[in-house]
């Protein structure tokens, strides 16, 4: 198939894909002013003093350091929960694997010209986000009001959308081939 149609939609997927991995490293959660001349005094102080922009990255790191301990206690939906270490770190690092894991496929997927599956694991992607967002302790913290929503979860959110698009893109382009072709 000829380069040019396939342009826009693999550009659409690519600067979907870079956009999720920039928004790994960009603030996910931002504290709120008021919030932030608290955290600069000392009066609080959760994550050594680092908790005014919080990225993806931050939060990974924060689950590496936690998985030495022997035992892991946090919060989960309101209810302490505890687990081992090999249960924390297959739980906690299995779901990131998983999340990285079907970001690359979509965009192996995408070059590929396979927009069904690129289609398919863009939504398992975005699921796989969503739901960690939702369910883990740490990712909660962006429901407080003391924080709000940094570039990061914007840029989160509008890769998984240019994924979306792109993948749909594709999807009409080859069809409109076939249907020329025939």
């Amino acid at each position: 198939m000829n380069r040019s149609k396939k342009g826009l939609s693999i550009i659409l997927v690519l600067a979907g894909t870079l956009m999720l991995l920039a928004s790994l490293f960009l603030p996910y959660i931002s504290a709120t002013e008021e919030h932030a001349k608290e955290i600069d005094s000392g009066q609080t102080d959760f994550w050594g003093g680092n908790e005014k922009n919080i990225s993806v990255f931050d939060l990974i790191q924060e689950h590496a350091k936690e998985s030495q301990k022997d035992e892991i206690t946090f919060n989960h939906g309101g209810a302490q929960v505890t687990m081992d270490q090999l249960t924390y770190r297959l739980v906690f690092f299995g779901f990131y694997g998983l999340l990285a894991g079907f970001v690359i496929l979509a965009l192996i997927l995408a070059l590929a010209w396979k927009p069904a599956g690129t289609l398919v694991l863009s939504l398992l992607s975005a699921a796989l986000y969503y739901y960690l967002m939702h369910s883990s302790g740490d990712w909660n913290i962006m429901f407080l009001k003391e924080y709000r929503r940094g570039i990061g979860f914007w840029l989160g959110w509008a890769g998984y959308v240019l994924l979306a698009i792109g993948s749909v893109w594709m999807m009409i382009r080859k069809s409109a081939l076939k249907k020329a072709r025939s």
